[in-house]
Order: structure tokens, then sequence, then C-alpha cells
């Protein structure tokens, strides 16, 4: 009755490698409905790029729709290129300069806190720095300590419940059950918490310097239109789930890796250390810092924060050499694409030096995507990737770390690839920029 419900979430990684194994186009069981598994680099470029118009977001984006509303990440065609305009200067290279020194303290605030002999919770750490990043990125000063507090209280349970949601049938979901009862408390704590911040701010009638009031004042160059008051609300919800997680998911994996390859750890902090001398880092630097992103490639490699995607064909299609039918439900693997053994050598090692050559020069286009690719790639890509390197520049800076759990630790298949428990020892760094 469950199919391959009870694999995929209990084992999410192990499915997933083993479906790549198996072909490009591998048809699974989500309970009574069939589900096709994409795990080839072109197959991936026809549906998100070349056939884009073709495809519908699909379920778990609809699943996503209590808490995202109609935010950018769930719209597609005209909707979706209307949001991206109006949306896009609040990130281009000169907001994420600016937001780069909000990167840089929070990280560096954050770090000195900790104490030699430590053992903290990476994942729990690494998550309050990112998402008090991009807070104060949205928000500037408005976003209050209780208001952190309410959004790192039900952003998880809310996330973990829409996961749920996506292998639950419907009727299952109607249960009044605990966990539903929850999922729907968090999900009302996130919204009304957002809501009073976006209210405060205009009823203040006060222009800050941020993603906020860049979306407040945005109006589309095509069409002359603003965005509503809701809209507005959807896409800050959206922005600040999707730029917390997936930014905490890499840093921790990243962290976990270090932890089990002092070689590698060792590396990354002579370079760190030769090329910032003790001084913070800034966005100019991520351009002299090549092995710091050659780590997070490979940490992203191997445990994409966003593991799988859903797409539904609009019409009847043909996907690898099969017929698809509309209505279909396809699910893109990224992490199958990214343990494709006819793609990597040596998929399930961790070797950052596999990035000495750019994707573009070794990798068929398409192979390497955890940011999805074409027109409905993450816009918050560059701020994303700019926060994972100056975050852990910063890291490499003051402590060396060691994996306690080692091989205990489990993926958790929730929107992102989170880690079940993460423990990491502390020491300080052979030159701690704290001491310099």
């Amino acid at each position: 009755m469950l199919g391959h419900v009870a694999e995929l979430l209990r084992r999410p990684t192990t499915f997933l490698e083993r479906a790549s194994e198996v072909g490009d186009v591998v048809s699974i069981r989500l309970g009574p409905r069939r589900a096709v598994l994409v795990n080839s680099p072109e197959l991936m470029m026809q549906v998100l790029h070349s056939d884009v118009g073709h495809w519908a977001k699909g379920l778990a984006y609809e699943k996503a729709r209590p808490m995202i509303g109609n935010g950018i990440v769930g719209l597609s065609g005209a909707e979706h290129r209307k949001q991206r305009r109006l949306i896009q200067p609040a990130f281009r290279t000169a907001k994420i300069e600016q937001y780069s020194l909000i990167m840089r303290d929070v990280a560096r605030t954050h770090m000195t806190r900790w104490r030699e002999g430590e053992t903290i919770d990476a994942w729990k750490e690494f998550n309050s720095i990112a998402l008090e990043i991009v807070a104060k990125a949205l928000f500037s000063a408005d976003m209050s300590a209780s208001a952190v507090r309410d959004v790192q209280a039900s952003l998880p349970v809310v996330l973990r419940g829409i996961q749920r949601r996506f292998v639950m049938p419907p009727a299952v979901q109607k249960i009044p059950t605990p966990e539903g009862r929850r999922y729907a408390r968090a999900l009302e704590l996130l919204h009304s918490t957002i809501a009073r911040i976006i209210s405060r701010r205009v009823n203040a009638d006060i222009a800050q310097d941020d993603v906020l009031s860049a979306l407040l004042s945005a109006v589309d160059p095509e069409t002359g239109e603003s965005m509503s008051a809701q809209q507005v609300h959807d896409e800050v919800v959206t922005l600040l789930s999707a730029g917390s997680e997936t930014v905490a998911t890499a840093l921790s994996w990243a962290a976990f890796e270090l932890g089990r390859r002092p070689d590698v750890q060792q590396k990354l902090q002579n370079e760190v250390q030769s090329v910032l001398c003790g001084r913070a880092p800034r966005l100019a630097d991520i351009a002299n810092l090549p092995y710091t992103e050659m780590v997070l490639n490979e940490a992203m490699r191997m445990y994409p924060p966003l593991f799988l995607a859903t797409r539904c064909p609009r019409m009847n299609t043909v996907l690898g050499g099969y017929e698809v039918e509309e209505g279909s439900m396809i699910i893109l693997s990224f992490h199958g694409l990214h343990h494709n053994p006819r793609v990597y050598s040596s998929p399930q090692t961790f070797d950052p030096e596999r990035w000495r050559s750019t994707p573009a020069d070794t990798l068929p286009r398409g192979a390497f995507i955890p940011f999805s690719v074409g027109p409905s790639s993450c816009i918050g890509s560059g701020f994303a990737r700019a926060e994972a390197v100056i975050v852990l520049a910063t890291l490499a800076q003051h402590w060396t770390l060691g994996t306690q759990d080692s091989d205990s630790v489990t993926p958790l298949a929730r929107t992102v690839l989170t880690p079940d428990r993460l423990r990491i020892r502390l020491q300080p760094a052979a030159c701690d920029a704290s001491k310099g």
C-alpha cells in the first residue's frame, strides 16, 4: 500500500542513490500513485531549461502552498517571470556586498561565543547563524529577539509537516493527529510573526536599506505594477525559509566532512589564513578563496540542500525515450544526479579536488545544480553562496572541528536534506583570528 514511501522517508539518500544506479528514468510508487524519478543531467536540462513551459511545479510545491502562498518558488510561467523581475533588484551584486557585512558580523559574533573543548549541535548553530543573517538582510533591525525565537520554533515544524504531506495520502492528512495539530499551530505562529513585522514597517512609513523595503517599493518595469500586501508577505516567508535552511544545511554537511577529514580541514585553514591574515572576510575575498569554494561545492554535491523537486507535465511528452502522460508526477532527483556513477567518479567519496577544474570544463551541462537551473533557479543563489563562503571562512579562522558522531549521522528528508544530529567538538584553530 505504501509503495516506496517508507524507504524514501527512512533512508532517503540511500534510496535515491540506488535509483540513480538503475537508470536515468526510474518508475517508483508513492502509495497508490506512480511517480517517475529523473537522474540524468540531460533530462534535468530538458525539464528545467529547454522545455520549461511544458511543466507545472507539481505536488511538492502544492503541499508547501500553506506556508509560501504565492511565493516565487511555487510559481511558473508569466507569474514567475513577473515576480522575478520585481525581486531581482534586491539581490544584485551591490546589494550582496552590503549584506556581506551582515554575514561577516553575525558569523564572527556567534563563533566567538563558542568555547574550547565544547561540543556543539552544528545543525542548530548554523541554522541560528543563517536565520539571523537572512532576518537582518530582510528586516534590518525590525526583527526582535522574540520574533527570531518564534521563527526558530515554528519553521522546522512547518517544514517537517510539509515533507510528510508530500508522501501522505490526502485522506490521512485530514485525521486530527498530534503532529497535524503541531503543524497547524506552527504555521499560524510563523505567518502571524511575519505579518506583525511587515505591518510595523508599513505603519512606520520609514524606508530601510533592506530586502523588505525593496519588496515594498518594487515596481515591475514592464507593467508598472507593484506587489500586493499579500504577495509581499508570501515572498518574505519564502525568502526567510529558503534563505536559512539551505545555507545551514550546506554548512552543516561541510562541517561534518571537515571533522572527518583533517587533511581537507588543514588545507582550508591554510588558504583562509594566507588570504585573510586574520582579518574578517569580505565579499571581494571570495575570488581568492578557491579551495573554500571547492569544499562547499563538494558538500553541496554529496548533500544537495535542494535534494529533489517535482514537476507535472502539462501535456503528453517524451522523457528519456519514455512516454509520460499529462498530469504525471515527475521527481527531479538532484541527490541521485549528484551521485550518478555515470556522471561522477567515486560519487560516495568526499573529494574537493574534483572541483579544481570548473564544472563547465569537466561535467555535462546540468550535472551540478545545487540551486536548480534555468528560469526557476534560486533567485538568491548569489546571496547563499556568498554567505556560505564567508561563514565557512570565518569558521576556519577560529576553530578546528572534530566530528563526535562520525558515521552515525543520518540525512533526514525534510524540505532540505538535514542531519538527524551532528555534534562537533571545538578546538582553537592554529591561528585563531579572535586572538590576532
